[in-house]
This record gives structure tokens, sequence and C-alpha cells, in this order.
């Protein structure tokens, strides 16, 4: 038993140190391209490399996608999905079919190499417990969405337990929809969480499912609280995990 457990540990490690050299390589390469890029060119060139990241973060794991026929394609919207764990990144950037900015924590824009990508692709920051932190992240998302940028958010704001139930939506995806007058695209992660359980360094083999659901238009949120249409949202999600 105890060899096993020495085995898995090192096992784990390999894969740590291959996602590690993933991603230096990554945002190293980004970096060197962006030196002789124009600068309003940079954020799809980070994007692509992230997408190459994405990829070869994920090696090692099935990954599938179903219902890329829902996101529309003549305006913007936000993506929003459950949160299950530190794998939920990568695989929005391997294999969703558009391209988009992240609403992240700013304490992620702190961190050796992802924080520069993250700043790099013009993700939004947003600094939990400041209230106008908050309300300026959420009007830089209304002028992204304005000006025809995807958004990807995480209604829970951070990852769910080990068995993948979901924790209770923030307001913030229902809020930034209304004012800027987009759909809502739910979107369900599944087995991201056994494959790598939230808040370990375990890595097992096993499946994650990506599942993009119809999108929930300003139709959708009329005459309602916004406690009534999150739980809608959250229902839509549950619904395919």
């Amino acid at each position: 038993m105890e060899l096993r457990n020495h085995l898995k540990r090192l096992e784990y490690g390999c894969r740590w140190l291959w996602i590690g050299l993933a991603t230096t390589a990554s945002v190293g390469g980004a970096e060197a391209c962006a030196l002789f890029a124009p600068r309003r060119a940079r954020p799809d060139l980070y994007f692509r490399f992230a997408r190459r990241w994405g990829k070869l973060f994920l090696l090692g794991s099935r990954c599938t996608l179903e219902g890329a026929k829902h996101i529309p394609s003549d305006r913007a919207v936000i993506l929003a999905s459950n949160h299950q764990s530190a794998f939920d990144i990568p695989l929005f950037h391997a294999l969703m079919p558009v391209s988009f900015r992240w609403v992240s924590k700013r304490a992620f824009f702190s961190w050796p190499f992802i924080g520069r990508a993250l700043k790099n692709m013009q993700a939004i920051g947003v600094v939990h417990g400041s209230r106008s932190e908050i309300r300026g992240a959420w009007q830089e998302a209304v002028e992204a969405l304005k000006t025809g940028h995807d958004l990807v958010i995480f209604p829970e704001g951070t990852w769910g337990d080990r068995e993948g139930r979901m924790l209770p939506f923030q307001k913030g995806v229902i809020r930034i929809a209304r004012e800027a007058n987009v759909p809502v695209v739910p979107i369900t992660i599944a087995g991201s969480n056994r494959v790598n359980p939230p808040r370990t360094k375990e890595i097992h083999p096993g499946t994650i499912r990506m599942t993009i659901h119809p999108p929930m238009g300003p139709a959708t949120w009329e005459g309602i609280s916004d406690e009534a249409w999150l739980a809608r949202l959250r229902d839509t999600i549950a619904s395919a995990l």
C-alpha cells in the first residue's frame, strides 16, 4: 500500500511537471511573438497560444464537447458555467469554438505566467468583498459585451465540492446580462472534479464533458426576480451533470 501511494504521488508529480512546462512554454512563446506584433493584435495572439496550452494541459484526459451549435454567431453572449476544478480553465481554451474574455478573480493576475496571460487577453478582474470594485468590474463586463466580446463567468465564484455539487449562484451574471441586454449561454462541465478533485493535486484518468445548452435571452428574465432566473440557470446547468 505504501509503495502504491509513492507511485501515485510520483505520477501526480510528473503530470504537474508536464503542465508546468506546457504553461511556461505557451506563455513564453506568446511573449516572444508579442514583441513583433502590433498592440491591438496581442489579445488574439495570446488567445491562440492559450488554446494550444489548454490542449497540452489536458493531455491524458478525454474531453468531449456537445452543443456548440447553441452559441449565437451574430451577437456577444455570456458563457455561464459551473466550476468543478482547476481543469475547467484549460478545458474552455481547448474546446470552446469561439474566442472570449474571462471574468476572473483579480488575485489571479499576480500569479506568475498566468497573471500576465490574463492581462494580455484582456480578462476582467473582480475583487470580492469590495462593492465599488465589483461594480466597476460589472461595468467593464457590460462594455466588453457591447463591443462584441463574449465573456466567461463562473456564477458560483469558485469550485464546488469533490462530488461535483454546485454552490449557490451569485447575482453578477444576471445583473450584467440585464444591463448589456445579451443572452446567457448555460454550460455544464461534468467530470473534471473526478479527474482533478478540487483543492487537491491529484490527477486521475477520466472523461470531462462540456455541454452547451440553448441560450437564455432577455425574454427569459422579463417579469421575474434575479433569484428566480438564477434558479432556472442553475437547473439548466444541473440537468447535464
